[in-house]
């Protein structure tokens, strides 16, 4: 039979070593686990700055048709309704946009944002902030558009909305720019004629072919007969595949 003693004391020392051991190991532990949540919420910050930078650089490339201080207000504002005020207690700064203009017509419009993020456990290793960033770029390309309206009597009949037409028209046109996009109108009833044809160079006027979508008669000898959409569609398409230097 063996007989042993038990010797408090050394159960003291282990309880004291354990202690003196976790003394040593308490802040890398808590700076691994302050990283982790940290990261996480530095990880959700990220994906929500690059929404609102995405849904800027859009906008922005569908108003630099208005210029470029359009396209940058349209920015600000879609960065605003797609970030949170106060998201995962970040400040965001305001976005930077820039224009690029190619030869070609094509106009790159460029988007980043940074958000500041204050952080939670990292402060213990005097890590009390992250600053965060997103950068997107998207690519207006430029547009040749033949717009074909329906001239014919038949829109006065069962209620007149010739002046819906009109309207539309010089809504639809108004989205496109200037500078960079063509357009050319084509309208038809008992024939087809093109009032604005497409320019050599990139750009139209959209006053003139505004003033010939007021102009519309809305009917033409023998309308009450035919209706020659199939000429108005060949003569867009001519138009489109003619024209110098094509989108």
């Amino acid at each position: 039979m063996l007989y042993g003693r038990f010797n408090p004391g050394t159960k003291k020392k282990s309880a004291g070593i354990i202690i003196v051991l976790m003394a040593i190991a308490l802040p890398a532990l808590l700076a691994i686990v302050g990283f982790a949540v940290d990261s996480a919420r530095a990880y959700g910050v990220k994906a929500t700055l690059s929404a609102a930078v995405d849904a800027a650089s859009l906008a922005a490339a569908r108003a630099i048709s208005n210029g470029e201080v359009a396209a940058i207000s349209a920015a600000n504002k879609f960065f605003a309704a797609n970030y949170p005020a106060g998201y995962l207690d970040s400040t965001p700064g305001s976005p930077s946009i820039s224009f690029g203009y190619s030869a070609e017509g094509d106009i790159s419009i460029s988007v980043s944002a940074t958000a500041n993020m204050p952080t939670t456990f990292l402060r213990i290793v005097g890590k009390d902030e992250m600053d965060i960033g997103s950068t997107a770029q998207t690519i207006r390309r430029p547009v040749d558009l033949s717009l074909v309206v329906d001239n014919t009597t038949s829109l006065t009949r069962g209620g007149d909305v010739t002046q819906d037409v009109i309207d539309r028209s010089k809504d639809f046109v108004g989205k496109f720019g200037e500078l960079f996009d063509r357009v050319a109108l084509v309208k038809y009833a008992f024939g087809a004629e093109v009032p604005v044809g497409f320019n050599d160079d990139r750009g139209f006027s959209k006053a003139t072919v505004e003033r010939e979508i007021d102009a519309f008669e809305f009917g033409s000898p023998g309308a009450d007969q035919f209706t020659n959409s199939s000429e108005g569609m060949w003569r867009a398409i001519d138009a489109l595949t003619t024209v110098n230097n094509p989108a």
